[in-house]
């Protein structure tokens, strides 16, 4: 690769697009010098550029990629079954030892737990409060409660009927009129 000297952006403040002038410039003498900054730095891209640069990376990225690829045909080769029937019963027999290892130490690990010996604790005391029989009869309570005092206010607010009233008078009446006329 070739050493390739690039400026900077910043290197020309004076012509930087996005900086404002300094001074009594006008906008066009601004955008003039901003587009002879341009086409100043595209003309000196254009004289650093170099082809042969960007040849050898190209060179060297198809070389790696056509070495990679060496050696990767395929070669199709008729089937073993009698190899892979050995395989399998090799498998076969690995799978079933596995499994037989297995099932003793799950044997074992419940023997072991088997011959433990636990003791239970005791039942704590909060157990035994007889809390929801004491949340019935609350309620009870609350509901004779409710009923008592709904009797008292329906007994309050309610007037006698005056047919009774009337009906009582009538019954007196009659008494008086069969024993004689005699009213007291």
């Amino acid at each position: 690769m070739s050493s390739n000297i690039v400026r900077r952006h910043d290197d020309d403040i004076a012509f930087c697009p996005h900086r404002t002038s300094v001074g009594n410039s006008t906008a066009t003498t601004t955008h003039d010098l901003t587009t002879n900054h341009m086409k100043n730095q595209i003309q000196s891209m254009w004289n650093e550029f170099e082809l042969d640069d960007y040849i050898e990376n190209r060179k060297n990225r198809h070389s790696s990629t056509a070495a990679s690829w060496a050696g990767r045909i395929t070669i199709p080769a008729p089937f073993a079954l009698t190899n892979s029937m050995t395989m399998d019963s090799v498998h076969r027999k690995r799978c079933m030892h596995d499994i037989e290892a297995a099932k003793l130490q799950k044997e074992v690990d419940e023997e072991l737990n088997l011959r433990r010996s636990f003791k239970a604790n005791t039942v704590p005391a909060h157990v035994n409060l007889p809390l929801y029989e004491q949340l019935q009869e609350d309620q009870r309570f609350r509901r004779e409660q409710i009923h008592q005092m709904t009797r008292e206010y329906l007994s309050s607010i309610s007037k006698p009927f005056s047919f009774d009233s009337r009906e009582k008078a009538k019954t007196v009446l009659r008494r008086h009129s069969y024993s004689g006329g005699d009213m007291i």
